[in-house]
C-alpha cells in the first residue's frame, strides 16, 4: 500500500493514538489484555498447528506472539499498517511474516474515487472495490484465525 495515501486517511495517526491512549489508561487494559491472550491461547490449543494469522495485529497489545510463535509453524501479522516498534520486534521470529493489506480491498478504490471526484460529478455508488482473492485463498489454507 502506498504509505502517502495510508498516511492521508490517517491510519498511522489512528495506531498511534491506541498507543497514547493504552499509555495514557494505563490499568485500565490490562484486563481486556490478559483475557484477550488467555482465550486467543486457550483458542489455538484446539487448532491444528501450521499457520495462524492475525488480523488487526498492530501492536500486538492483546496478541501472544511470543507463545503463537512456538505453537504454529507459521504465524501471518495483518495490518493495513505495522508500527515501526514492531517490524524490528519481530525481526528475531524466525516464523512470522508481516503484510500489509487492506483487507476490505476499498481504500485505493475510494481515493482514486475521491481523486477523479473532485474533477467531475461522480456518486458514491460508482466506487468498486478490489476483491482481493488472493487473500482469501490464503485465509482458507489456514488452521487459525483471529481478529484483534
Amino acid at each position: 500500500m502506498n504509505k502517502r495515501i495510508l498516511k492521508k486517511f490517517g491510519f498511522k495517526n489512528d495506531q498511534q493514538g491506541i498507543m497514547n491512549r493504552y499509555i495514557r489508561e494505563s490499568g485500565g487494559w490490562e484486563k481486556h489484555i490478559i483475557n484477550t491472550k488467555e482465550f486467543i491461547l486457550q483458542s489455538a490449543k484446539l487448532k491444528n498447528k501450521t499457520n495462524c494469522i492475525i488480523l488487526g495485529s498492530g501492536w500486538l497489545l492483546d496478541v501472544p506472539i511470543n507463545e503463537l510463535s512456538k505453537l504454529f509453524d507459521k504465524v501471518t501479522l495483518v495490518d493495513i499498517i505495522h508500527p515501526s516498534e514492531i517490524t524490528h520486534k519481530i525481526k528475531k521470529y524466525k516464523n512470522i511474516e508481516i503484510i500489509e493489506l487492506d483487507i476490505t480491498g476499498f481504500i485505493m478504490p475510494v481515493y482514486y474515487f475521491m481523486q477523479k471526484a473532485k474533477k467531475s460529478k461522480l456518486g458514491l455508488h460508482q466506487i468498486k472495490a478490489i476483491h482481493p482473492d488472493f487473500w482469501f485463498n490464503k485465509l482458507k489454507n489456514s488452521d487459525f484465525v483471529v481478529s484483534v
